[in-house]
């Protein structure tokens, strides 16, 4: 790489990118681009004086996982208040400063005080669950009693709810931080080019192309756990708002089943298709939470249909073999706008054929489905 006009300042900083960079590949190309212009990248190590050589090598952030992080908690070489403070500096440093993402609306000014009394609980009682310690992050249309939820709204700027969301109040129950609320399309409506435009934040960026849309309405939470702002965070999805920014993010998403995950506390868009749920940077991480995300609230009556069916735990069922005589359909009529898009999916499908997975090819569309699709989802 060729730095031009860079002075000693940015030039250790661009080093401290390649310790601790933004995301894999993509960002990282990307950030340095910006330092080759001149641009400063960062203004915030993200080393801490609190980790030392042999903890910093011992634990890598970037790959860091709820399992990981938790072997880290058990072996002394990791606290939740120094995750914490690791995870505050990446905001500071790419959200705030920097590349400027644009993905986080509010930081948790009481993080760090959270932290220091779970460390104290873990030590003195033991940890609540897998989740104790772990800072995570909450699209900004789900309720928080310490925190505003705007919806991505001036109108709700300031407006901070009496209570949890029910799935917020279990993930606090077991231990999780709630380390801040991420942007959104206003309104969670979607529609935005590219995803990601509010009134009160305006357009959060995609940490792997700053130049490409972080896709709605949940952008803001796809682009702070891609860029390694949280261990995972909550969207919502009502006809893809979960899903979109997964996929354009690199993400993992669930959209959990109707009645599976409580709607209490979460500004409505479609209460019939909307849905809160996980996304992580790995299928495992996206499973434990959403065992932490299930249960019966009885003030939403639709997550009575699930007394019986919902689980605490999906672990058991991510086998190495669950795509064996999976039978997937390849819709080709969303092919051919992008070269580069058409070419990762086609190496995804080969990678599902190695897996033995059945894929049905050129699955075509009635024209009549293809051209009344928006209309019905409106």
């Amino acid at each position: 790489m060729t730095f031009t006009s860079i002075n000693r300042t940015e030039l250790q900083n661009s080093q401290i990118d390649d310790k601790f960079p933004l995301n894999p590949v993509g960002v990282n190309r990307a950030v340095r681009k910006l330092v080759e212009v001149s641009l400063t990248v960062l203004s915030i190590p993200l080393c801490l004086s609190t980790l030392s050589v042999a903890q910093a090598s011992a634990f890598n952030l970037q790959e860091a996982s709820i399992r990981s992080i938790n072997d880290a908690f058990s072996s002394g070489i990791l606290t939740s208040e120094e995750l914490t403070k690791l995870y505050l500096n990446r905001i500071a440093a790419y959200d705030s400063a920097g590349p400027r993402l644009n993905s986080i609306v509010a930081v948790n000014p009481n993080a760090l005080d959270i932290a220091r009394a779970l460390d104290i609980e873990r030590q003195t009682t033991g940890p609540r669950s897998i989740l104790h310690g772990i800072p995570i992050v909450l699209k900004d249309n789900i309720d928080t009693f310490d925190l505003p939820t705007t919806g991505g709204s001036v109108a709700l700027r300031g407006s901070i709810p009496s209570d949890d969301a029910f799935v917020v109040k279990q993930l606090r129950d077991a231990g999780a931080i709630v380390l801040g609320k991420t942007n959104l399309d206003e309104w969670a409506h979607g529609g935005a080019p590219g995803g990601g435009y509010s009134s009160i934040a305006g357009q959060t960026l995609n940490p792997y192309n700053f130049n490409r849309g972080p896709s709605g309405s949940s952008a803001g939470t796809g682009a702070a756990i891609a860029a390694n702002f949280a261990v995972f965070g909550l969207g919502s999805d009502t006809g893809g708002s979960i899903r979109g920014p997964a996929a354009s993010n690199g993400l993992v998403g669930i959209k959990p089943t109707l009645g599976l995950t409580s709607r209490d506390g979460i500004i409505p868009f479609s209460l019939t298709l909307d849905v809160a749920g996980p996304m992580a940077r790995n299928v495992t991480d996206a499973a434990i939470a959403l065992g932490f995300m299930t249960g019966i609230d009885p003030s939403d009556p639709v997550t009575a249909g699930s007394s019986g069916q919902f689980l605490k735990d999906y672990t058991p069922f991510l086998t190495p073999n669950a795509l064996q005589g999976a039978r997937i359909g390849v819709a080709r009529d969303f092919f051919g706008r992008n070269t580069d898009i058409d070419g990762t999916i086609e190496a995804a499908i080969t990678t599902l054929r190695s897996l033995d997975a059945e894929i049905v090819d050129s699955i075509a569309f009635p024209s009549t489905v293809l051209t009344t699709r928006a209309g019905v989802y409106k």
